[in-house]
């Protein structure tokens, strides 16, 4: 279970060091009182009345009480006389000053006795935890958030599956044979399985391969686009068009090179994995229509 609850732990961190406040996306909503602890829980002013009132919680007979033990149901929910206190002395001075200010946040609460008490994620409108929405808010930080080159990875154009390839492949997490070796991987060779010329990388299997630069300059001239001296993954997450305007950075040139990148990497994977023939730019063209 620790083991369970560690990985729970980590995996929260990391979200937050993503720029999402996952650790503080979920409050208390608070009822009846039954599964809320009054001085150690967050339930009201975002801080532990313990903390906000450390004198009268020395004074609690039970300090690990919750909600519903020191409340007095019959009061129907009037401040005066709904709380029951049990101190270990009468507070005076600055802690009966104490008592006073616990007034206030008092009476903003409604309590409804038949109704338990329940969480809210603060990170949904209705206020109920999705896993889902969770996911889109990951994805886009992280792909919207590249701190080595500054670019964005987001393309509406494209699907996330592409995206998420194209960011993977930014961060050297595409399992070529030259990742997969530097991982600690004990592989027969390193030269590119496709052309069986060079050590692969991320920058040879998709520009470099002599299939690969083949695809890529039938793409260039079906898009009327002159072709790039040194095409390289950069000038790829950028963008940026060649021909009348090379500061133009459209999105549908771009999509057009995240999809031909990410099905060049595909057909590898069948070359690789299933003993396939790598497809050429006419093959990808009739599975496309």
């Amino acid at each position: 279970m620790g083991t369970t609850w560690d990985g729970i732990l980590e995996a929260g961190l990391i979200i937050n060091n993503l720029g999402i406040n996952l650790t503080d996306s979920f409050a208390r909503t608070v009822n009846n009182g039954t599964h809320t602890r009054l001085w150690d829980d967050i339930w009201i002013s975002n801080v532990r009345l313990a903390d906000r009132f450390p004198r009268l919680y020395r004074l609690e007979c039970n300090p690990r009480c919750l909600i519903s033990d020191q409340r007095n149901i019959s009061a129907n929910n009037d401040l005066n006389g709904s709380f029951r206190w049990c101190w270990t002395r009468t507070p005076t001075g600055r802690t009966a000053t104490e008592l006073s200010e616990l007034d206030n946040p008092l009476r903003t609460v409604t309590f409804r006795d038949d109704i338990d008490d329940g969480w809210k994620w603060k990170l949904n409108t209705n206020d109920q935890f999705r896993s889902s929405i969770l996911t889109e808010l990951i994805n886009i930080k992280i792909l919207s958030n590249d701190i080595n080159s500054g670019t964005t990875l987001l393309n509406r154009l494209v699907p996330k599956k592409i995206e998420i390839f194209v960011w993977r492949a930014r961060q050297s997490r595409l399992p070529t044979l030259c990742e997969l070796n530097r991982r600690g991987i004990d592989l027969d060779s390193l030269l590119c399985l496709v052309c069986g010329n060079v050590i692969e990388s991320v920058e040879h299997a998709l520009f470099k391969c002599e299939l690969s630069v083949k695809i890529w300059r039938c793409i260039f001239q079906w898009c009327i686009e002159p072709i790039p001296r040194d095409l390289n993954f950069q000038s790829m997450l950028q963008g940026k068009r060649i021909g009348l305007n090379p500061n133009d950075t459209s999105n549908t040139w771009q999509a057009i090179e995240w999809t031909t990148a990410h099905a060049i990497w595909s057909n590898r994977n069948q070359v690789v994995f299933k003993k396939k023939k790598m497809l050429c730019y006419i093959d990808l063209k009739r599975n496309s229509s």
